[in-house]
């Protein structure tokens, strides 16, 4: 079971309380959980960058640059909203997209078009969209 929480900032009511996130993860004991997001310069502390335009900073090539700080900012998200404590607690992995992204890792989107073929599911109405053209982090 993939989950994709909302999680926009660190403010409240801006992300999935971990007490939610907790019921649903908990309601399924017996399966496979992953939590998927992705980076976002919102989540975690205040994010300064001198010298620096924000465009170039809020983007999959200009983020890059910045990879170790978004690496921090996301371990210190999950610790400070109590998310960390309640995916150990429920057994959830979780993965961060971007750095699937960033280091090569995600399938070629032909191969998931063929499973789905196989499969004998419809296409989805995305299918001619290339990744990560639909728009930028979370």
């Amino acid at each position: 079971m993939i989950i994709k929480p909302n999680w926009v900032s660190s403010e409240p009511g801006e992300y999935t309380e971990p007490e939610i996130l907790d019921w649903l993860l908990s309601a399924f004991p017996e399966h496979n959980k992953i939590v998927v997001e992705s980076y976002t310069p919102w989540t975690g502390f205040d994010f300064e960058v001198d010298n620096l335009e924000k465009s170039q900073v809020v983007s999959l090539e200009g983020g890059k640059n910045h990879w170790e700080l978004y690496k921090k900012q996301d371990e210190q998200f999950l610790s400070s909203t109590g998310i960390e404590p309640i995916l150990k607690k429920d057994n959830a992995t979780y993965i961060n997209i971007t750095n699937e992204v960033w280091q090569g890792e995600c399938v070629n989107p032909q191969i998931i078009r063929e499973l789905i073929n196989k499969s004998g599911y419809q296409e989805p109405f995305w299918s001619n969209s290339t990744p990560f053209k639909m728009g930028t982090f979370s």
